[in-house]
């Protein structure tokens, strides 16, 4: 109840993040009630999360459905998510007691790393298309396996079971954060490449199918007319 009357409600259900490490968020609050300790807050937030997912299990998926969704709604918004997921955006995320940590532990300056254009942060802010096809991936391999389902072809077991695999790792993203974070899409890569190449396989088997049965059948169709002209 405290949540909901703070500037964060957990009605926004686009402030996850927020409502949970902000200052006067829900991580906080639990700190506080146990006098700091870390440990102690962590299990009781972890019993929290447990007993509030078997209360409402159905309200647990919509909040997952929703994050899932937060990856399409935000695809043409990537432009300016993705710098604020990476660390380089315009406001420097670090707290000024730990640039002092940093510095007297490596002596390292680290005020300005938002600013440093790392080979890995050029490579994410270019790659927007690559997140398209990484949420899109899981249903190539759906389209593929209905393919070799209707031509009963023996690898449908295994194809399935890579396939569901993926949408556990997708849906298992989901649940795991209440917020669309681009970066935790990377794991799909491989799953990804692996199902549009399954596909491309079975298009071209199945086209190739087609023109050889066409090739074919067109000679035999055509004899009784070369006949009645002979």
């Amino acid at each position: 109840m405290e949540q909901n009357r703070s500037i964060d409600p957990l009605s926004k259900r686009d402030n996850g993040a927020v409502q949970i490490f902000d200052p006067d968020g829900l991580s906080a609050r639990i700190r506080k009630v146990f006098g700091g300790d870390r440990a102690a807050a962590n299990e009781a937030a972890q019993r929290l999360a447990v007993h509030a997912i078997r209360r409402n299990p159905l309200g647990y998926l919509k909040l997952g459905m929703h994050a899932y969704l937060g990856y399409w709604r935000g695809l043409p918004n990537l432009r300016w998510i993705l710098p604020w997921g990476n660390g380089s955006g315009p406001v420097r995320e670090v707290y000024p007691q730990d640039i002092v940590m940093v510095r007297s532990a490596f002596g390292v300056d680290i005020s300005n790393n938002n600013l440093a254009r790392t080979l890995s942060r050029r490579y994410q802010l270019r790659a927007r298309g690559w997140y398209l096809f990484l949420l899109a991936s899981p249903f190539l391999g759906l389209i593929d396996l209905l393919l070799i389902w209707r031509e009963k072809k023996p690898e449908f077991l295994q194809r399935a079971f890579f396939v569901l695999w993926t949408w556990l790792f997708l849906t298992t993203t989901c649940l795991a954060w209440p917020e669309a974070e681009y970066r935790y899409l990377h794991p799909l890569s491989f799953t990804g490449l692996a199902a549009a190449a399954c596909l491309a396989e079975t298009m071209y088997r199945r086209i190739s199918a087609r023109l050889e049965f066409n090739h074919v059948v067109m000679p035999v169709t055509s004899r009784p007319a070369d006949a009645i002209s002979n």
